[in-house]
């Protein structure tokens, strides 16, 4: 621009390559430039107008520039909002325009307007010829006639307008930019579809009436003029609404809240002190003033000249703690276009974190990365980049792309809308309040109706508006007129450019190719000039409408095809969906029946179940209908299955094999066979030879391996222990004998032994291994009955150490028809029986059972078949389904299996501790001398020593009865004390009374009177327990009870006294019909 002094501006034109959307691929080549309105007292980002625009506003496709400009009196192009301009239009504004010293001049909007929603098309002016322009242009902003006539004092102005201040003092109390949807031209009242008679009508009026403007415009090119052809209308957009449009402050205000009133000058510089002196930083400012606040707070907003200072205002830390004196909180507003880039096209499927991630990482200055969202709120391509840092937005603008994750990523210019001027007193569009032409009237927002005071008017509360009578507001932004409007202001903004700007060097003035019609509304409705707007947009917009309308028909087509298809669709699937139900009916119907009869079923068997069992069949009944499915009920039933835990000691029993394998590298499958069979804990092989650990641990992981060496190649024994059994290995130099210690509550020494004919060592070099509880076992190659000398000394050493033999009922040797491998044992209780099947050893294999302490650990159980057999009778249905189903060998191994875990499902356990007292180790060790010595005389023959074993047989028997009769006396005597004690006795004894005594009939009095009378009866149990529970120990007897209620055979007879010779009777005659 060049003012009234005279300084030309020598720009050139740029050409600007416009993204497209995606309707509109290829580019469009237009100018930025706007070198007609350029004032050198304005920063280059003051030139361009922003609005902070929201995160779901989507970048518009097409770049666009815009701009404003107007004719003076004496034919020069000059900056409209430049303050020299304002002057010389005194005759029409007839107000002056003060400006601040630090606010910006006026200027003129840039605008690049990308959109997903609404893609935009390029307007692109037609042509006109030049006509000339020496006729002096009507302001479409004042009206000289009311421009001076004020506004009535009794109009209010309301709480959100932005013009109640005119155009000439626009700039004196700045307001936030408001951002404004600029809407799709497509959405606009004109009609799209058009014949070929009705274009050409238009085309010929329209070079009608070029012709006729030809002598009105027109400027001399010979004398360095440009010529610029106007053809804007009365239905064009007024001067001031581009003005309002073009005229905000670039960047939104900080916010800066007191608690109490501050000074806003004194606020101000504190700030800009602490970033002088601070932060070493200019800190640039182009106003300041007071904003509206509550709860008596003070709040100051700040407006800022360029993006330096923005982005240091940003950084909470730049701020100082105080400002003023007071303590304060600041909200700062949304970062600017002017620091926002667009990637049009990232994908929808690329890795959203890394991307952001790798944004940020490589360059520090980016604040956010926001993928961008249509009308719909699904995201799109575009992306919106957020910078603290104006380097590093130019220099990625400058190179035109930016790179991340191996992908270079063109990036354009992020743009927002411009506002639309609605006055605020009338609502009418496209002037100031005070040029409003309604001068003693003021109008409703709400209901639209007209009043002298509005604080007097009494609102209808129906919603009105004024321009296009729909239920909103006059200012709704989303008005149709309004949006209109938005769509006329647009165009008047954006397609006047002419591309073929020149400067004129003589005068330094700037010409437009294109200077617009300044015409004023007169106060006429825009509403009715929306209504016969004629179509200014070109053939290329119209093609292309032409080509978005055939794409949508074709859409519709195919989304109509579309619904009929998927309407076919439901109906096939309500059908189906019938048929099914139906089905389901008739199954529900037949599942009511069984139910009712299964019903019955479980009535009839609550009265014969005991309560305990009637709640386990309810139990495992829902287990069965909350199971999704057989495998996860069985797998419950598996894991609440009893497992033996070993505390200390172990519970039940330890399973032993014992081998002489004559070479384990030949009958290692054997082994593992056997072991897998019989599930050994324990295992002991001799004349095991060569051995290979690394084959045997990997083959039985789960045992711990020792190993004693032979005389010779082939002798040696091997131990294998599961590792759950704790095991310590004793150290023995004797070769084939192999000792561990079994660590349990009380340890139990093995010994693993071979005895070769060719030994080296005898049997009392054993002795030190011995221990009190002990056991030695497998090949002793001597047989106790048949060997002579060699059986002697065996026997002699075991009376030696009080050890016991535990002969197999069966020959051993396959060689000689022997036995010669089976075990002696002293304080274990050891069973040992051969193994029958086939075998390649000359050597049966022993099975032995090691069984532990039961006396406080042991559990017995019982099945209730009562439950059991209801049980499988309710799930009969599912098993014969099965049946029918599936193949009969899978159907056959589930259903056992099935069977199995049910049945344990329906067990009790209890404790086998109240059974019978154990009898004392001292008539233990007796019976066992007994034993030994009626194996030795049966050897020999001797009757001495047979005489010896019935003696100390027979003794043992009699202490053995002694000590159940001393344990019936202690039962006896100890029946009515609490605890343990007493619950043997009555769970021995409870089955040996009467039904009918589980009962109270009546009372025996101390003088022998039986007493039925049931309240003489609740008296003496009321005095009896009254003094029971006085006395300072309390007895509690425990009579079996468990009983359903009867009624007596022999209630008239009195009830004899029980005296302990009937107990013995009653007694021996039960075990007397136990043995019949």
């Amino acid at each position: 621009m060049s003012s009234s002094i005279g300084h030309p501006l020598n720009i050139s034109e740029q050409q600007k390559t416009v993204y497209m959307s995606e309707d509109n691929p290829g580019p469009i080549t237009m100018s930025n430039n706007t070198t007609c309105i350029t004032n050198h007292e304005v920063s280059n980002e003051q030139q361009i107008v922003y609005g902070t625009a929201p995160v779901l506003y989507q970048p518009y496709r097409i770049p666009q520039a815009f701009g404003c400009a107007q004719p003076t009196a004496n034919s020069q192009i000059v900056n409209q909002y430049s303050p020299s301009h304002i002057v010389n239009q005194q005759q029409y504004y007839q107000q002056q325009v003060p400006l601040k010293n630090n606010a910006s001049s006026a200027y003129v909007q840039q605008a690049m307007i990308h959109s997903n929603m609404y893609p935009q098309q390029a307007l692109v002016s037609s042509y006109h010829p030049g006509v000339n322009t020496n006729v002096l242009f009507s302001s479409s902003m004042t009206n000289p006639n009311i421009s001076s006539t004020p506004i009535s004092a009794n109009t209010k102005r309301g709480r959100n307008d932005t013009s109640g201040v005119s155009e000439s003092n626009g700039q004196e109390r700045p307001q936030h930019y408001q951002t404004t949807r600029i809407s799709n031209a497509r959405n606009t009242p004109n009609k799209r579809h058009r014949g070929f008679n009705q274009q050409q009508k238009e085309n010929w009026q329209q070079n009608q009436y070029n012709h006729g403007r030809e002598d009105q415009i027109t400027y001399d090119i010979t004398a360095g003029r440009n010529i610029a052809v106007s053809t804007y209308d009365n239905q064009q957009p007024s001067m001031a609404a581009c003005r309002y449009a073009t005229s905000r402050f670039p960047f939104s205000p900080f916010s800066i809240i007191f608690s109490q009133q501050a000074r806003e000058k004194i606020v101000i510089d504190d700030l800009i002190k602490h970033a002088n002196d601070n932060c070493l930083f200019e800190l640039k400012t182009v106003a300041y003033r007071r904003g509206r606040s509550e709860n008596n707070e003070c709040r100051i907003l700040i407006f800022v000249e360029n993006s330096e200072s923005f982005s240091f205002l940003y950084e909470r830390s730049n701020w100082p703690t105080t400002l003023a004196g007071q303590e304060f909180t600041t909200k700062s507003p949304s970062i600017p276009p002017q620091l926002s880039l667009v990637i049009p096209a990232v994908s929808l499927q690329i890795d959203w974190e890394d991307f952001v991630h790798e944004l940020k990482e490589k360059y520090p200055g980016i604040a956010d990365v926001i993928r961008l969202k249509n009308k719909a709120q699904q995201p799109v391509r575009a992306v919106k980049l957020e910078f603290l840092s104006a380097s590093v937005r130019n220099e990625i603008l400058d190179a035109n792309e930016i790179s991340v994750m191996h992908l270079k990523l063109k990036v354009v210019e992020f743009f927002t809308h411009a506002n639309v001027l609605i006055c605020s007193n009338c609502y009418g569009i496209g002037h100031f309040r005070k040029q409003c032409p309604q001068k003693n009237e003021s109008t409703c927002k709400t209901c639209g109706e007209k009043c002298v005071n509005l604080t007097d008017h009494q609102c209808s509360g129906v919603l009105k508006c004024v321009h296009c009578g729909g239920p909103h507001i006059s200012n709704d932004a989303k008005c149709k007129v309004v949006k209109d409007y938005r769509v006329a202001l647009t165009r008047n903004l954006l397609s006047k450019l002419d591309p073929a700007n020149t400067e004129n060097p003589r005068n330094g003035l700037i010409h437009s190719g294109i200077i617009p019609s300044a015409r004023t509304t007169n106060g006429e409705s825009y509403a009715n000039m929306v209504k016969t707007m004629s179509s200014n947009a070109n053939e290329v917009v119209l093609k292309k409408l032409d080509s978005v309308l055939t794409k949508v028909e074709e859409e519709s087509n195919i989304t109509r095809q579309s619904l009929e298809e998927f309407k076919q669709e439901i109906r096939n699937n309500y059908n189906e969906t019938k048929q099914q139900v139906i089905v389901i009916e008739e199954k529900v119907k037949e599942m009511e029946k069984k139910i009712v009869e299964f019903s019955g079923r479980i009535d009839q068997a609550k009265t014969t179940l005991s309560s305990n069992d009637y709640c386990l069949l309810k139990d495992i009944i829902d287990e069965w209908h909350k199971a999704a499915s057989l495998n996860l009920l069985e797998l419950k039933w598996k894991q609440n299955q009893r497992k033996n835990v070993r505390h200390g000691y172990f519970s039940s029993s330890l399973n032993i094999l014992c081998f002489n394998v004559r070479g384990l590298d030949l009958r290692w499958g054997e082994v593992c066979l056997l072991v897998k069979q019989h599930l050994s804990d324990i295992i002991v092989l001799g004349e095991v030879g060569r051995v290979d650990i690394a084959l045997i641990s990997a083959a039985l992981s789960n045992h711990n391996v020792f190993y004693q060496c032979g005389e010779n190649a082939h002798g040696g024994v091997l131990v294998m222990v599961r590792k759950d059994i704790s095991a310590v290995r004793v150290s023995c130099s004797l070769p084939n004998i192999g000792a561990l210690d079994l660590q349990f509550d009380q340890t139990i020494r093995l010994i693993a032994m071979y005895a070769p004919e060719s030994k080296t060592w005898n049997w009392s070099d054993l002795t030190p291994l011995v221990t009190n509880c002990c056991m030695i076992l497998d090949d002793f190659n001597i047989d106790i009955e048949q060997d002579g000398e060699k059986a002697d000394r065996l026997l002699e050493w075991m009376d030696s150490c009080c050890l016991g033999p535990v002969v197999p009922d069966s020959n051993t040797s396959l060689r000689s028809d022997r036995t010669i491998d089976y075990a002696v044992t002293i304080g274990v209780d050891l069973t040992i029986q051969a193994y029958e099947g086939e075998t390649t050893s000359d050597h049966k294999p022993l099975l032995g059972v090691l069984v532990g302490d039961k006396a406080s650990t042991d559990e017995g159980s019982r099945t209730i078949w009562p439950v059991f057999t209801l049980m499988l009778s309710y799930i009969f249905d599912y098993w014969e389904k099965k049946w029918d189903t599936e193949t009969y060998d899978i159907t056959y191994e589930r259903f056992i299996s099935f069977l199995i875990l049910l049945k344990t499902r329906c067990q009790q356990h209890f404790s086998l501790n109240h059974a019978r007292p154990s009898i004392p180790p001292n008539l233990v060790k007796i019976l066992a001398r007994s034993r030994s010595l009626s194996f030795k005389a049966k050897r020999k023959g001797d009757i001495e020593r047979r005489k010896e074993a019935h003696r100390l047989r027979n003794f043992a028997r009699f202490e053995l009865k002694n000590f159940q009769k001393e344990q019936l006396a202690k039962q006896l005597k100890e029946r009515h004390l609490p605890g343990e004690a007493s619950r043997l006795f009555w769970s021995k004894t409870k089955r040996h009374f009467r039904q009918v005594s589980s009962s109270l009939r009546g009372f025996l009095s101390p003088s022998g009177e039986i007493i039925k009378d049931s309240q003489i009866m609740a008296d003496m149990a009321a005095d009896h327990y009254e003094g029971l529970f006085e006395t300072p120990v309390v007895m509690r007897p425990h009579p079996y009870v468990d009983a359903p209620p009867v009624q007596w055979e022999n209630a008239a007879e009195p009830i004899p006294m029980v005296t302990y010779p009937e107990i013995l009777n009653i007694l021996r005659s039960r075990k007397k019909k136990t043995v019949s």
